[in-house]
Order: structure tokens, then sequence, then C-alpha cells
């Protein structure tokens, strides 16, 4: 398929439709085509790009589809979204809801105690979060995405030569995760020179994963 994409692009997406193209970054050529696709017919849903990178900060992808697409990003899954209780969380609810109605919605949502460094451990990937069964297989799990993430992902979007350094940094950043950043502080944590944590910040920025729609 990615040979495909890079020799004849056209002809791909010229195929029956509705078109879903996954980890569409890898070949930004595709964009193009997928502009005069649209330009040709302008029906909304032709297309469905998805992809582990934000596009709209890679510099090797100049089409933006600006005017042809919708972008969304897709986040993991909540934890009243894990217990089956519908999208969204209770905050959204809770601001179209006057103050003082709020005790009486808090009582009304199920609300089960749990432990939450399970939650933690189980996070919101829906693979760890749904079928496995243990902690082992989700570490065995996250382990696998941090390692694809780190040795695939970020080595399409740039040379990067230093993955154990970059792999602390990616650590230090999870443990201040609700608090103020202080990028010096994280610099020493992960015994980085500030240069490279600016330059890691730039590619934490760039691996957002939007799903776009056009």
């Amino acid at each position: 398929m990615l040979s495909a994409a890079r020799e004849d692009p056209e002809l791909l997406v010229d195929g029956p439709q509705p078109i879903t193209i996954d980890e569409v970054q890898r070949e930004p050529q595709l964009l193009h085509a997928v502009k005069r696709a649209v330009d040709r017919d302008r029906r909304p849903g032709q297309f469905l790009l998805t992809g582990s990178a934000n596009l709209l900060l890679m510099q090797c992808v100049s089409e933006s589809l600006a005017g042809r697409a919708s972008y969304l990003n897709l986040w993991p899954m909540t934890r009243r979204e894990l217990r089956g209780l519908g999208p969204g969380a209770i905050r959204e609810r809770l601001f179209e809801t006057r103050p003082s109605e709020w005790s009486d919605l808090l009582r009304s949502e199920p609300n089960e105690p749990e432990d939450w460094r399970a939650l933690a451990r189980r996070g919101g990937f829906p693979v760890p979060a749904l079928q496995l069964e243990n902690d082992e297989d989700g570490a065995i799990w996250f382990d696998g995405y941090v390692r694809t993430y780190l040795e695939r992902d970020l080595q399409n979007l740039s040379n990067i030569s230093a993955l154990p350094e970059f792999r602390r940094l990616m650590r230090a950043a999870c443990l201040r995760v609700g608090q103020l950043l202080n990028q010096s502080a994280l610099a020493r944590g992960s015994v980085l020179l500030a240069h490279r944590k600016r330059r890691g910040d730039r590619f934490r920025h760039r691996v957002g994963g939007p799903a776009a729609a056009s």
C-alpha cells in the first residue's frame, strides 16, 4: 500500500469511496492527490485520513487541506467511556447545569469506587484498558507502544540519534502530569541539555494523532 501511494497516489484515491487511509503522514504526496480529488467533487465524507502525527506541524507536509478537511484529535477513553456510560465526561454536564444543582447531578451518577492506581496502570487506550486481563500484559503492551513510537514513528518525523535520552525525557514528563511545566527542572531531571529538551518539545507537539475527515 505504501509503495502504491508513492508510485501512483492518484490511482489510490480514485478507488471506490469512502476511502480510509491510515498513517497518511508516511506519504505526504497523498494529500495532494486527495486535494485534487476533493476539488473535483466537493461531496463530504469521501476520505477518512488518520495518522499518529500532527500533519499541521510536520515540516515535510506542504499540503494542509485547508478548507477541505476537518481535523479531530482522538484522545484516550475516559473512565466514563470505559464503564460504558456514554461519551464524554461529567464535567461537560456540569458546565450545562446550574451550580446549585451540581450536588444532585453528582449523586445521580453511578460511582463505584476504584483504586486510582489501577486506573492509571490500565490507561485509556482500548486494548490495555478493555482487553488485557492483568498488569503484566498491559506493561508488555505499553512497552511495545513506546518502542514503536521511539524507533519508528519518531524517526519518520526526524532523525533522533539519542533514543535513550529521549526515553528519559518522556519518563520525566510523564511523572510531572498535572503539574506546572518547569522546563529547566525537566531538562535536569532527564539529564538533557536545554536545547535538546526544546527540540524534544517540538517533536512532542508534532505527534498528536489527528484524524482528518474531508
